[in-house]
């Protein structure tokens, strides 16, 4: 696989776990319980962590970057920020895609390129 397609895959699989593979459960109660934040956030970067391992590299200190750095930025998004209906579908989903795409991006450079 080239890097392009390596790089859509981690995205795709971003998306998938993130959005469809998460469900309602853990979307509603991740903000009010740090295990299943914790649960989310595992689900959502180990199979990123095992693209990287099986076509580049991957170590324990960046699967820790993508669940804790998930982690953070979705107890962000979930707390306060969950209760304003405006920003909770808008700015606040752009701020935590935009993060989580640089998580990707940091993964993918370290993973690939070091």
């Amino acid at each position: 696989m080239s890097g392009a397609e390596v790089f859509l895959l981690l995205l795709f699989i971003h998306f998938l776990m993130d959005y469809p593979l998460q469900g309602d459960f853990l979307a509603n109660v991740k903000g009010d319980n740090v295990f299943l934040l914790f649960v989310h956030s595992s689900l959502w970067g180990l199979p990123i962590y095992l693209a990287c391992s099986v076509f580049g590299s991957a170590d324990l200190p960046l699967l820790a970057f993508l669940i804790l750095g998930h982690m953070a930025v979705d107890k962000w998004k979930c707390g306060e920020n969950r209760y304003c209906k405006d920003g909770a579908l808008t700015k606040y989903l752009y701020i935590d895609q935009a993060f989580h795409l640089v998580q990707i991006i940091v993964v993918y450079i370290f993973s690939f390129y070091y």
